[in-house]
């Protein structure tokens, strides 16, 4: 883990409504950093609010020392984040977290994500681009302007799906109704996901109908960010004869197998 107290925004730009991708300079961070991972951010250079706010690595770029976050204003924290400029310096810890699992067993694999969701699997499968997997991106939002572009996952040779709720763009019904589609005609290797969780929840019993190894990013307020507050645990499966135990998101996850992620009815 490295952790990077004074970083500097490059910038910070509106790309639809309620959304923002902020980039930020940070060189070790950048370097270290993996799928998956996320950054603890000071919102404020005030002591209110006084948590700091848990963001996926959206985007990242070795050479310019340079990582990305995608953050949709919701509260006063992410409000807060709107107002940085560039040159601002801004304080982060990161990366912090376990990343997704990519290995050589993973040739084809798909990739579903809704709203903000989609920014850890955007880093996922431009790293597994440059490792020539091939790679299903399945992207779904309310309506076509709440689509966040991808032009650099089609740039990458990603295979760049869309699913709307009304069907103003691309699929007309949810991503995982598309990935359906995609595990009945194709071979898969893997699927990873991030997203709300009652699609989270569809994505578990998907994989367990198809007996598919699958992944998902959760995603849970967090105190500390390190796991010492244990303020974002999870309860997850540990065997049959054993049940369940607790997780903490932020130092054991946020990545865990879909299998073993037990969601509260």
């Amino acid at each position: 883990m490295h952790i990077d107290t004074s970083a500097t925004v490059i910038s910070n730009k509106k790309i639809i409504p309620e959304h923002y991708k902020m980039e930020i300079y940070s060189p070790q961070t950048a370097s270290s950093a993996k799928p998956g991972q996320f950054i603890h951010i000071k919102t404020s250079r005030t002591t209110s609010p006084l948590l700091r706010r848990p963001i996926s690595i959206y985007m990242r770029d070795k050479k310019r020392g340079i990582i990305s976050i995608l953050y949709k204003t919701v509260g006063t924290g992410t409000s807060l984040l709107t107002e940085y400029k560039p040159e601002d310096t801004i304080d982060i810890m990161g990366p912090l977290g376990n990343g997704f699992p990519l290995g050589d067993e993973q040739n084809r694999i798909a990739l579903a994500g809704g709203g903000v969701g989609i920014a850890p699997l955007v880093f996922l499968a431009l790293e597994a681009s440059q490792l020539k997997k091939q790679v299903i991106f399945i992207q779904g939002a309310q309506c076509k302007t709440t689509l966040i572009e991808t032009r650099e996952l089609k740039d990458a040779g990603c295979i760049v799906e869309t699913a709307t709720d009304d069907g103003s763009a691309g699929f007309h019904g949810f991503p995982t109704e598309l990935l359906k589609k995609y595990l009945e005609k194709e071979r898969i290797d893997t699927v990873y996901s991030c997203g709300p969780t009652p699609m989270l929840k569809t994505i578990k019993k998907i994989s367990l109908e198809n007996k598919i190894q699958t992944y998902i990013s959760l995603e849970q307020k967090m105190g500390c960010g390190i796991g010492a507050c244990l303020g974002c645990a999870c309860r997850v499966l540990v065997n049959e004869s054993q049940g369940s135990t607790y997780k903490r998101v932020c130092a054991d996850g946020p990545i865990f197998p879909a299998e073993v992620v037990v969601f509260d009815e």
